[in-house]
């Protein structure tokens, strides 16, 4: 095995995230990165390992009325967003999920009815999982399925449940950094609209702007659902914040496109194939500066 090989394959096995293939409003190169075989963990993902000055937006419990509006005006602004969505949303919009693939958006499996994984039985928690499954699969191109848990229940033994079913082909669960709590210095959405604040867009959005620019980086947390919640005023909000960030310079990424965890110096998987001495490309072939090229 040639030595760039090797490294590839290690990196494979030390990740847990999908997809190298460039996407539509794909990030620039420095935001690319090898990724390799899927899988759910213990602990899920985070925006640790995003690069500061770089966030992922993500937008819970859709699609509603307005999700069609929210995923144009992100493409319009060239940024590519993520879409976790609960199947019971789904039918007769199916046309928003069709939009939101257009736009270059990825659409997550956020379950079939946003209950908490953790109070539910293991059949339950894969009929949950995988009913939403059908729903986006042909709105997910490239075989890219990430799960998020709703309200971020989850423990190991949702992870084993999964692992044992044909669901097992997700990643996650996919956490956030930025959007969980309203104060003086960060903000949450669905707390900016409820009645004992009744926060305005721009008010809400200079919220978010200040847990952003404080913490550089991360996965920030929306919602363009549920249908019987008053989050529309999220997208007037994402229509302020948006040319915000991007005058004071942040980069955006998808979710598939968060940068894989290295692993630990000098320490292999326990499976990892031992190193071998470098050796020339195969005659008649292209070298390549791709470290997984022909590992894809």
């Amino acid at each position: 095995m040639r030595l760039f090989e090797h490294l590839c394959a290690v990196a494979l096995l030390a990740v847990a995230v999908a997809g190298c293939a460039p996407d539509p409003l794909s990030p620039p190169p420095d935001l690319r990165f090898c990724t390799g075989a899927q899988a759910l963990t213990d602990d899920g993902q985070d925006g640790e390992t995003l690069a500061n000055g770089t966030i992922v937006l993500t937008f819970d419990q859709g699609p509603a009325e307005r999700t069609w509006e929210l995923s144009d005006f992100l493409h319009q602004e060239g940024v590519a967003a993520t879409f976790f969505v609960n199947g019971k949303n789904v039918d007769g919009r199916e046309w928003a999920l069709q939009k939101m693939m257009d736009d270059g958006h990825l659409i997550g499996n956020l379950t079939e009815t946003h209950t908490a994984l953790t109070n539910l039985t293991t059949d339950e928690i894969i009929g949950e999982v995988a009913q939403t499954d059908a729903k986006i699969l042909p709105f997910v191109p490239g075989g890219k399925f990430f799960l998020r848990a709703p309200y971020s229940a989850w423990s190991p033994n949702e992870r084993k449940a999964l692992d044992g079913s044909a669901m097992k082909k997700y990643v996650g669960p996919i956490g956030w950094d930025i959007g969980s709590t309203l104060t003086d210095k960060s903000a949450a959405d669905f707390e900016c609209w409820a009645d004992e604040h009744q926060l305005d867009a721009a008010t809400c959005g200079d919220l978010y702007f200040a847990e952003i620019t404080a913490k550089k980086k991360g996965i920030v947390l929306m919602h363009d659902g549920p249908l019987d919640a008053p989050n529309g005023p999220t997208v007037d909000m994402v229509k302020y914040l948006v040319p915000k960030l991007k005058a004071a310079g942040f980069k955006f990424a998808r979710v598939d496109q968060i940068p894989a965890p290295k692993p630990p110096p000098n320490e292999l998987p326990p499976d990892a194939p031992a190193p071998s001495v470098a050796q020339p490309d195969v005659p008649g072939e292209a070298p390549s500066n791709d470290p997984c090229h022909g590992r894809r």
